[in-house]
């Protein structure tokens, strides 16, 4: 009747609220942003000469969200103190990976990129990647940088932003989702947190003698629904995007929760707004969301103490594990761009310890990636607090991932959602996304 001990830290509303500048609402194309650093050596200051022979003057552009730059316009100002070195903004014309493309590619083609050093996201990098347009940053992403990182940033660096060894993209953000549960009502029930799929159904009557429903997502398109399938196929023990069996699991335990009316059927047509109404207005016992949640419970008042919105390790599938996955933005340079030294200097120095905490710390920041620097200076960052967790209890999976993900994202949000509707039966579901995933190539 109690959480798992790795995840028995309460949080205060007050210390949500402290942090809840850093955690901003986003959907799946433009994730919660948290940014990490490094620099030439891995571990040292990250000044603005390493890791490319930069400085000396001149001027280089800089390719990123309007929004995302006046928190860390300070340590943009240091860095032109020190190197000499302007920055100039170049707007994105949104804030997802792909208007990201969009704007880029006809840059990228010609030869001729409009920006020097770009902060990407998961959806914009393997394309770019694979095209050859991005210069490999190995010199600043060495063993040393990576060693202040926990291994599942790592790991999901491996996965999105590298290629034959070579790592392209440096993360400036990582976001996470987490499952969050009523630990005041399972208390009330005399229930368990529910460490299983299983677990989770057999709450479900329990959950009705409230008024709740076991658990609910944002199931809508574009977008959410392959959140959750990909969250659930991975508990599964599949691979999503391969259609296998641990993603069959995975959509018929969905189907079995709507059916059942554990799951609310509204859900599939469910925005992140109106899941997150649903849990603050006492509807749900159980959700999947993004850590952002947490500042976004904590300013629910009065409804808000800490024993509602408890963290806790994700249910395992049956046959499978206690898994999630997150993701993220970071920052590259164009294999093209003719300011390289400048512009590696640059990421150097915006992914270097010395600059880590104090981008961490600024109020609205996109860049306050965990790592042992920033969760060391900031140890009561409910964000950090839950990610620190998770990774003890090794839970953290690499996003699951395709070289296409926005057409193979749109196929899984076709497929899950035409099944869950009744539209489509299990085996034409799998059939048919794995034949359309195959057509992609």
């Amino acid at each position: 009747m109690k959480p798992n001990p790795l995840f028995q830290r309460p949080i205060s509303r007050r210390t949500l609220l402290r942090a809840g500048g850093t955690l901003a609402a986003a959907g799946l194309a433009a994730p919660l942003l948290a940014a990490c650093g490094s620099d030439d050596s891995g571990g040292g200051s990250g000044t603005a000469t390493s890791g490319g022979g930069g400085g000396g003057g001149g001027t280089i552009k800089l390719g990123i969200v309007q929004a995302w730059v006046e928190p860390i316009q300070p340590t943009i100002d240091a860095f032109t103190k020190e190197s000499g070195v302007k920055v100039e903004i170049v707007p994105l014309s949104g804030s997802s990976g792909v208007e990201l493309i969009q704007q880029f590619t006809p840059g990228f083609v010609s030869g001729k990129p409009a920006v020097d050093v770009m902060v990407i996201s998961d959806e914009a990098t393997p394309g770019f990647v694979k095209a050859g347009w991005l210069e490999p940053l190995d010199d600043i992403g060495n063993a040393e940088y990576w060693s202040d990182f926990p291994t599942f940033v790592k790991d999901y660096a491996d996965t999105w932003s590298s290629q034959d060894g070579k790592i392209y993209r440096l993360p400036t953000s990582f976001t996470i989702c987490l499952y969050v549960v009523r630990q005041d009502v399972l208390t009330e029930l005399k229930a368990d947190v529910p460490a299983s799929w299983d677990d989770l159904k057999a709450l479900g009557e329990k959950a009705k003698s409230k008024n709740m429903f076991a658990f609910g997502d944002a199931l809508s398109k574009p977008a959410l629904a392959s959140v959750d399938a990909a969250w659930l196929s991975l508990q599964g023990g599949g691979q999503v995007f391969d259609f296998d069996a641990g993603t069959k699991a995975a959509f018929e335990f969905a189907n079995d929760m709507l059916t059942t009316g554990y799951m609310p059927k509204d859900g599939l047509a469910w925005t992140y707004d109106q899941s997150n109404a649903a849990y603050t207005g006492d509807s749900l016992l159980s959700m999947r969301q993004w850590d952002y949640f947490l500042s976004v419970s904590a300013g629910t008042t009065p409804w808000y103490s800490p024993d509602k919105v408890v963290v806790v390790p994700p249910p395992a599938g049956t046959g499978g594990q206690a898994a999630t996955y997150g993701g993220g933005w970071g920052l590259a340079v164009p294999a093209a761009g003719e300011n390289k030294d400048n512009a590696k200097a640059f990421v150097a120095y915006m992914t270097g310890k010395d600059q880590a905490v104090a981008l961490a710390s600024a109020k609205n920041s996109q860049f306050s990636v965990i790592r042992n620097t920033t969760l060391d200076a900031l140890p009561d960052r409910p964000q950090y607090i839950a990610l620190a967790d998770y990774n003890k209890a090794n839970v953290v999976k690499p996003r699951p991932f395709h070289p296409k993900i926005n057409e193979a994202q749109g196929i899984l949000d076709d497929m899950y959602t035409g099944y869950l509707s009744g539209q489509l039966s299990i085996d034409e579901a799998m059939s048919n996304g794995a034949s359309q995933i195959k057509a992609l190539g």
